[in-house]
């Protein structure tokens, strides 16, 4: 609600009081010159009574507008709290949205770091996998080489006493 709006309400109930009060003072006004005139003329208790009713009516209407503006009041309260409320919720949603934007924003640059990390510690985790296969794949080569050399170096030992025992055995049938 804005303040030209605010000050025409406060304005507007300013002059209902007033047109009440006037509107009393007329009624008031009226019966004690109608009671004067027919307390005058007749100077009986019918026009006395007559005064005394238009001036208790007089006095029943300030309380009728009372509770009337103050209907109004309870509405127009009413009213302004609603709008109040509806303001103060959209100001706090604007701002929240505002505070978390400036939050992304300052984030933003470690978010790319980290993602820029991720992404160097996933291609160096897929070459040291690459890397580790690489060496399973030659310590198999180096195992079966071991093995084919021992068996290699056993063959040739076993091909030494071979040939010993065969010399050992062409000397010993030559000397007999």
């Amino acid at each position: 609600m804005d303040e030209p709006s605010r000050v025409k309400q406060s304005d507007e109930i300013r002059q209902r009081i007033k047109s009440t009060m006037v509107q009393t003072t007329a009624v008031q006004v009226g019966a004690l010159g109608l009671g004067a005139m027919f307390t005058v003329a007749a100077f009986d208790w019918t026009g006395i009574a007559g005064a005394g009713a238009l001036a208790a009516a007089g006095f029943s209407i300030l309380p009728y507008r009372r509770r009337q503006l103050k209907a109004e009041m309870r509405q127009l309260t009413t009213e302004l709290r609603k709008e109040l409320k509806r303001v103060v919720n959209m100001y706090v949603s604007e701002e929240v949205d505002a505070s978390r934007q400036r939050i992304e924003n300052a984030l933003r640059p470690y978010s790319r770091f980290v993602e820029a990390e991720r992404k160097t510690l996933g291609a160096q985790s897929h070459n040291l996998g690459l890397l580790r296969n690489d060496m399973l794949g030659l310590e198999r080569l180096i195992k079966n080489s071991v093995t084919v050399a021992t068996a290699s170096a056993g063959d040739k030992q076993d091909q030494k006493e071979d040939t010993k025992n065969d010399a050992k055995a062409n000397t010993t049938t030559s000397a007999a």
